[in-house]
C-alpha cells in the first residue's frame, strides 16, 4: 500500500511540474531537427494550429529542419 501511494504522489508531483509554455507578442518560433520537422513544414498544419491556438500573438516560425539531423551525430 506504501508503494501504490509513494507512486501517485510521484505522478502527481510529475504532472504538477510540467512546464507551461506561454507566447509573447511577436515570439518566433523555431523548428529544428531532422526529416519529421520538415514533414511538419509541407502540409503547414502545425504552424496553423498554433496561429489559431494564439492569433493575438503575432507568432512566426522559422524552420532549421534538415533531413538526416540527429542528435548524438
Amino acid at each position: 500500500m506504501i508503494r501504490i501511494g509513494l507512486v501517485m504522489l510521484l505522478f502527481f508531483w510529475a504532472y504538477k511540474a510540467q512546464a507551461q509554455l506561454e507566447f509573447k507578442k511577436g515570439d518566433r518560433v523555431l523548428l529544428y531537427g531532422n526529416s519529421f520537422v520538415e514533414r511538419l513544414q509541407e502540409n503547414g498544419f502545425f504552424e496553423a494550429s498554433l496561429q489559431l491556438a494564439h492569433s493575438d500573438k503575432e507568432l512566426e516560425f522559422r524552420s532549421l529542419a534538415w533531413t538526416g539531423d540527429e542528435v548524438g551525430y
